[in-house]
């Protein structure tokens, strides 16, 4: 059972559906802390713990920057991981208030980049009333209505208790910088086992099949669930 969250990490990090760099971090700090869990309880009788050890050192060692929640080093996976809707900063363990409000002023100085003010159809709407303004009064920078306007969306953001992906769409800044970060690379590991299957099919003493009769064992044997 030593090599058990490391198997869990792998299923959770290899999923053809829903994986995104957002998941690195959590998956690495629950592994690690499944991992010390076993160390923790180790036996004289049982020697599994030594093997949890290992991979736990392993998984420090190769994951420090994002074990140590660096915010220049491990930058593009944290804020990957907040900007999913459900983590955002629920998944930084107790005891690292420092760091969560550290994460949450990275989060709001990089979503900055990806702001885009209001155009100019909506900002005659905006400005309808702007003969009523006196041209004396002192008008606000446009960079402070940038920072107040991406501060305030990333804090309602951190404070929404939605934990859907389209939850984002309320969001633009941060559904912006969600879909740069959290952009999947796509996998070939479908194609291959298209593959695989085939060359189970397609045996020396089933070598007469016909090329219609292959493509449907092929698509059965690869569509084909078992009941539970």
């Amino acid at each position: 059972m030593a090599v058990a969250p490391v198997a869990w990490a792998l299923d959770k990090l290899q999923a053809e559906n829903e994986c995104y760099l957002g998941h690195l971090a959590p998956v690495l700090l629950k592994t690690y802390q499944r991992l010390d869990d076993i160390v923790r309880s180790k036996s004289e009788n049982t020697f599994g713990w030594i093997i949890a050890e290992c991979l736990k050192d392993g998984l420090r060692e190769r994951f420090t920057r994002i074990f140590e929640l660096d915010t220049d080093d491990a930058k593009q996976e944290l804020l990957a991981t907040v900007t999913l809707p459900w983590f955002k900063l629920r998944w930084i363990p107790k005891g690292h208030e420092a760091k969560r409000n550290e994460i949450k002023t990275l989060m709001i100085r990089e979503a900055l980049k990806f702001y885009k003010p209001l155009d100019c159809a909506k900002r005659s709407e905006v400005n309808a009333w702007s003969d009523l303004i006196c041209e004396d009064a002192e008008q606000p920078e446009e960079n402070t209505d940038a920072e107040s306007a991406v501060e305030l969306e990333c804090l309602k953001y951190l404070q929404d208790s939605a934990d859907s992906i389209a939850g984002l769409t309320a969001y633009p800044t941060v559904k912006s910088m969600s879909v740069k970060l959290n952009t999947p690379l796509p996998s070939s590991a479908p194609a291959e086992r298209l593959f695989s299957y085939a060359g189970m099919v397609l045996r020396p003493k089933r070598s007469s099949l016909s090329d219609e009769l292959f493509e449907q064992l092929v698509l059965l044997k690869l569509n084909f669930k078992p009941p539970n």
